[in-house]
C-alpha cells in the first residue's frame, strides 16, 4: 500500500519540483519505508512505498520495465499476482523481484490495456509509457484505492491523496455542489466530484488514456445482474474460502478486526480454521453481551484477541486525526475507527483484513427488507407482523411497498430550511427537498449501494484512517470475483427465511457456530454531552466566517433550543472544520 503523485507539465521546472519533493516527503503516512522521485523531460512521478509484498528495496516505486520503456506506480494488491506471474512466466516473461508490482508492469507491457481485465484486488496505478509520452491509469472495480486528478491549460496532475495535489496547485476552490449535497442529503462519494473544484477522481472500473493535455476515458468492468443460480452451500464455501486465502497473501504479519458481527469475526475464524494459526485480532468494548460473544470464541478456537474501551473524546486527538482527512465525513464513528488503526499501528501490524462492505454485498441492513418486500408473494400478516417487530421497520411503509410493488429510497428526514443563509434558499429551493429514489427488486437496492451510496463513502475513510496510522487495510467481501458469484444467485436467499444475510449465515451455522449466528450485534452509540459542547464550540468560534450556503447564527440557536439533529449538527460542524482547515 503506497502513495503517489505524477505531474505531466511541459512548463516545469526543475526547482520548483525539488521545492515540491522536499515537501512530499514529509507527508510519508501512506509509505514511510521508502521515498522517491523521478523526473524525465516534463514527467515528475514522487513515490511513497508501505512495504507488504516482497519486502526488499529492489521492488521499491516508481518502478522501471525492463527495457526503460515504462515506468509503473502502483497503490493497492494483487490478490492473484502469483498464478499471473506464473502464466507470464510460462510465456518467457523474466522476473528480477517477488512483487506483485513487477507483475503489473509486465503483464502491461504482454498485453496493453486489456492485463488490467486479469487483476484480482485493490489498486490505483499509473504507468508512463516514455516513448509515445502517454500516461495511463487504471483503478480497480470497485473503487477500493484513491486517484484523484486535476487538469488545468498546462497540466495534468495524478495522486493518491488530494493533499498531494495541493502541493502544486496553491489555491484551490470550494464544490458548493458537493457541500449541497453532503449537508441536505448526507450524501458522500456518490459521484466522481470532491469538496475541491477541478479536483475529480479516476471513476472505479475505469482506466485514462493521457497524451498532449487531452484525456481518454475508459470503462472495463459492470457488475451484471442474473437470477441463474441456487444457493449450494459447498460452492458458497469454496467461493468464500479461496477468496479469503489470496486475500492472506503477505510478506507481514496479519491483524483482524473482530467485532463480534458475523462479517469479521468469519473472517476470522475461517483463516484460523484453514491454517491453524493464531492471528492477533482486536475490538471494541461496546457491551456485556459482546464480551461474552468473543471470550466464547477465545475460548473455543485460542484467539489472541484485544478488547479496545474508548472511555473520553479527545479534541486534540480529533484533531490529529481530522488533518489527515482531504474531505468531510458524516459520523462520529470515524474517529473511533481511526483510534483503533491507531492502536494496531502501535502493537506493530501493518496488515489488517476487515468485514467492511459484507453489508452491502450479503443483504445485510435492516432496510433491505424494503424492496425485497417489492418480489414476495403471498406472505402472511403473521409473518409479516414478525419481520417489521424484528427488523424495526416501518408498518405503513411495508404495506404501501406489497401494494405497489415498489420501494421509495428517502436519504434524509431533516428539516433544513431554517439553517440556510436566506439568499442561498431562495435560488435553491427546489435542491433542498429529499431525494427519492425506487427500487421495484434487492439486487438493484444493494447495487446501488455498492456502487453510489454506501460503499464508496466506507472505502473512502477505511483507506484514509487505516493509511494515516500507515496499515494496508484489505476487505476481503469486496471483491468483484465474489460478488460477481453472488449477484449470479437467485435474489430469494439473499434474506431466505427472514433473515438478513442468509447466505453467510448459513455457512456459519454449518463449519464455525450454530449458536452465535443467532445473535444480533449492535453498533456503539458516540454521542455524548462533551462532544456536541466541542462542536457549539467550535462553531461560535468560527460565527464570523461568512458560508454561500449555512448560516451559522441560526444554527447556534437551534442548538441552544435543543432542535437540530446530531447527525445534521456534525455535519455542519465538519464542514465548517473542514473550511477552517484549507483557509477558505
Amino acid at each position: 500500500m503506497c502513495g503517489f503523485l505524477n505531474i505531466i507539465n511541459i512548463d516545469s521546472s526543475k526547482n520548483e519540483y525539488e521545492k515540491i519533493f522536499k515537501e512530499f516527503k514529509k507527508i510519508n503516512q501512506r509509505g514511510p519505508n521508502s521515498t522517491k522521485k523521478i523526473s524525465i523531460n516534463y514527467y515528475t512521478s514522487m513515490f511513497h512505498r508501505l512495504s507488504i509484498i516482497d519486502l526488499n528495496r529492489r521492488s521499491d516505486q516508481p518502478m522501471f520495465s525492463s527495457c526503460k520503456r515504462y515506468i509503473l506506480n502502483f497503490n493497492g494488491e494483487i490478490y492473484n499476482f502469483v498464478e499471473l506471474r506464473r502464466s507470464l512466466k510460462n510465456k518467457g516473461v523474466k522476473f528480477k523481484t517477488k512483487s506483485d508490482s513487477e507483475v503489473i508492469i509486465n503483464g502491461f507491457k504482454e498485453e496493453g490495456n486489456k492485463f488490467v481485465n486479469k487483476l484480482r484486488g485493490m489498486f490505483a496505478f499509473s504507468i508512463w509509457d516514455n516513448r509515445k509520452k502517454k500516461l495511463y491509469l487504471f483503478r480497480d472495480r470497485l473503487g477500493q484505492k484513491p486517484l484523484y486528478y486535476f487538469k488545468d491549460k498546462n497540466k495534468i496532475i495524478i495522486a493518491s491523496e488530494i493533499k498531494y495535489i495541493k502541493l502544486v496547485v496553491s489555491k484551490l476552490e470550494i464544490n458548493y455542489k458537493t457541500v449541497h449535497e453532503f449537508i441536505v442529503n448526507a450524501n458522500l462519494d456518490g459521484n466522481n466530484q470532491t469538496f475541491f473544484k477541478k479536483v475529480i477522481k479516476v471513476p472505479a472500473a475505469h482506466y485514462f488514456i493521457i497524451h498532449n493535455n487531452k484525456i481518454i476515458k475508459k470503462k472495463y468492468w459492470s457488475l451484471k445482474l442474473s437470477e441463474k443460480k441456487n444457493f449450494n452451500l459447498k460452492e458458497f464455501k469454496k467461493v468464500f474460502e479461496n477468496n479469503l486465502k489470496i486475500h492472506l497473501r503477505s510478506d507481514v504479519p496479519i491483524s483482524f478486526a473482530c467485532s463480534g458481527g458475523i462479517d469479521s469475526t468469519s473472517l476470522l475464524i475461517a483463516s484460523k480454521k484453514m491454517y491453524n494459526k493464531k492471528f492477533f485480532s482486536f475490538s471494541y468494548l461496546n457491551s456485556l453481551d459482546e464480551l461474552k460473544i468473543i471470550n466464547n470464541l477465545k475460548k473455543n478456537y485460542d484467539l489472541d484477541h484485544k478488547f479496545i474501551k474508548f472511555n473520553k473524546f479527545s479534541e486534540s486527538e480529533f484533531n490529529k486525526m481530522f488533518k489527515f482527512h482531504d474531505e468531510p465525513f458524516h459520523s462520529l464513528s470515524i474517529y473511533y475507527h481511526y483510534l483503533a488503526r491507531k492502536y494496531i499501528s502501535q502493537k506493530g501490524y501493518k496488515l489488517l483484513i476487515n468485514g467492511e462492505g459484507a453489508d452491502e454485498v450479503l443483504g445485510g441492513y435492516n432496510n433491505s427488507f424494503y424492496p425485497h418486500l417489492c418480489k414476495i408473494k403471498n406472505l402472511s400478516k403473521t409473518d409479516l407482523n414478525k419481520l417489521i417487530k424484528f427488523y424495526k421497520l416501518n408498518q405503513n411503509k411495508c404495506m404501501k411497498i406489497i401494494s405497489e410493488r415498489r420501494y421509495k429510497y428517502e436519504r434524509t428526514k431533516f428539516k433544513l430550511y431554517s439553517i440556510f443563509n436566506h439568499k442561498y434558499l431562495k435560488l435553491n429551493l427546489k435542491d433542498t427537498k429529499k431525494k427519492i429514489i425506487c427500487f421495484d427488486n434487492l439486487k438493484k437496492f444493494l447495487k446501488y449501494k455498492i456502487l453510489n451510496l454506501d460503499l464508496p463513502y466506507i472505502l473512502r475513510f477505511e483507506d484514509m484512517n487505516s493509511m494515516s496510522n500507515s496499515i494496508e487495510s484489505r476487505t476481503p467481501f469486496v471483491d468483484h470475483k465474489l460478488i460477481e458469484y453472488l449477484f449470479s444467485i437467485k435474489t430469494k436467499y439473499f434474506l431466505k427465511e427472514n433473515t438478513t444475510k442468509y447466505m453467510l449465515k448459513n455457512y456459519w451455522i454449518n463449519y464455525i457456530d450454530k449458536e452465535y449466528s443467532q445473535k444480533k450485534y449492535q453498533r456503539p452509540s458516540f454521542h455524548n454531552k462533551k462532544i456536541v459542547k466541542y462542536m457549539e464550540k467550535f462553531l461560535k468560534e468560527s460565527f464570523n466566517t461568512k458560508d454561500k450556503l449555512i448560516n451559522i447564527k441560526k444554527v447556534l440557536i437551534l442548538i441552544k433550543k435543543k432542535k437540530i439533529d446530531f447527525n445534521l449538527l456534525f455535519r455542519i460542524f465538519i464542514y465548517f472544520k473542514w473550511k477552517n482547515k484549507n483557509k477558505f
